[in-house]
C-alpha cells in the first residue's frame, strides 16, 4: 500500500486501483483453493511488522491451521506489508515476494491454475521463488 500515490508508467496509483488488484489476488487464491478442495492451510515462516496486527488477528501464530477466510486475511495483510508468511498444505505452497509476485507451488493441473490466473486478469510466469 505504500505505493499508493506513486506514478507507474505515467499513471498515479490510486487507492481504488490498488484495491481492485488486491481483490484479484484474493480471488485467485480463493478459486485455486476451491478447485483443489483445500479446507485448510498452515501458517509458516511468519514475520509480523506491526504489533497491532497481532491483536486484530489472533490466529497469526506459526503452524496455525487457517480456514480459507483466515488465509485470505493473511494474503491481504501480506499485500499491505503488515506481515510476511507462507501458506502451506501438502498440495500447495503460497507466498508473496517483496516484488508483489505471488509464488505458487502445487501438485495440480498447471493449465487449470493458469486459467484461473488469466480469468482474474493477472499473469503467469514460470519462475522460482527467491524465498524458498
Amino acid at each position: 500500500m505504500r505505493d499508493i500515490g506513486q506514478i507507474f508508467s505515467g499513471q498515479k496509483l490510486t487507492q481504488a486501483t490498488y484495491e481492485r488488484v488486491e481483490k484479484r489476488y484474493l480471488d485467485v487464491f480463493r478459486d485455486i483453493a476451491n478447485m483443489m478442495s483445500l479446507s485448510e492451510v498452515y501458517l509458516s515462516s511468519l514475520e509480523v511488522f506491526s504489533s497491532e496486527v497481532l491483536m486484530a488477528y489472533p490466529f497469526l501464530e506459526e503452524g496455525y491451521s487457517l480456514t480459507l477466510d483466515e488465509a485470505l486475511s493473511c494474503i491481504q495483510l501480506m499485500l499491505r506489508e503488515k506481515i510476511w508468511c507462507k501458506l502451506i498444505n501438502p498440495h500447495l505452497e503460497f507466498h508473496y515476494g517483496y516484488d508483489y509476485y505471488a509464488y505458487l507451488y502445487f501438485d495440480w493441473d498447471k493449465e487449470r491454475v493458469k486459467a484461473i490466473i488469466k480469468k482474474h486478469q493477472l499473469f503467469w510466469e514460470d519462475r522460482d521463488s527467491p524465498y524458498l
